[in-house]
């Protein structure tokens, strides 16, 4: 695929329009979702009653949105792979997400969150990924000192759409390295993030090393 087929491509789809903690990430998730939602559809003036909407509860409401959000991008990765190959889906990817990356600490900001070091930068970056991605969502920290993090993704959104859809592509492996990198970054240029395991590798889970840099 030829560098100038994957910018146009990259131009018209720019153009497309522990339980205690788990609680707590929750509850910081549930306002955003709330609000996704509505935001979903249309709203002609008397065509929703309030009243309906405030009867689903707002974690349901929190995990519809994300499901529907990983859905749209697991789609969306499979036309940029069948249009543009790997190499070009991989390059698009990286762009957006690294992007999407450098706005960890502007988020984190909003929560009153904030890293300076590895182990930190795996807490914030763990939270806002459970608040993108939704409850599906279970990750744990297996290491974590100012130097080294090591953070393991034992159920993922991403992985569960692809299953459902009986896609066996690795659609996320290269997003998933930049924005984890990228968010790093965010909070300390001295920072580093590998994605060392992944589930579209054959491995049993995600495993993301953040390292800081002497």
């Amino acid at each position: 695929m030829s560098g100038s087929k994957v910018k146009n491509f990259t131009e018209q789809n720019r153009r497309i329009v522990c339980p205690a903690r788990r609680d707590f990430l929750k509850a910081l998730a549930l306002g955003t979702g709330g609000l996704a939602l509505g935001s979903l559809f249309p709203h002609p003036a008397g065509a929703i009653d309030p009243a309906t909407l405030k009867e689903i509860p707002m974690e349901t409401r929190w995990a519809l949105v994300c499901r529907s959000y990983t859905w749209a991008d697991t789609m969306y990765a499979k036309a940029l792979l069948g249009e543009v190959g790997r190499k070009g889906m991989e390059e698009i990817q990286k762009k957006i997400y690294t992007t999407a990356g450098k706005g960890a600490k502007r988020r984190a900001d909003a929560l009153g969150l904030s890293a300076k070091d590895a182990q930190g930068a795996a807490e914030v970056l763990q939270t806002i990924k459970f608040i993108s991605n939704g409850p599906e969502e279970k990750m744990e920290t297996v290491e974590a000192t100012p130097e080294r993090a090591v953070v393991r993704c034992l159920e993922c959104s991403r992985a569960n759409r692809r299953k459902e859809m009986g896609i066996t592509d690795d659609l996320c492996s290269a997003l998933s390295q930049a924005w984890w990198d990228s968010g790093a970054k965010s909070f300390n240029p001295k920072l580093t993030a590998t994605l060392t395991k992944a589930m579209p590798w054959g491995d049993p889970y995600c495993e993301w090393a953040i390292e800081l840099q002497a």
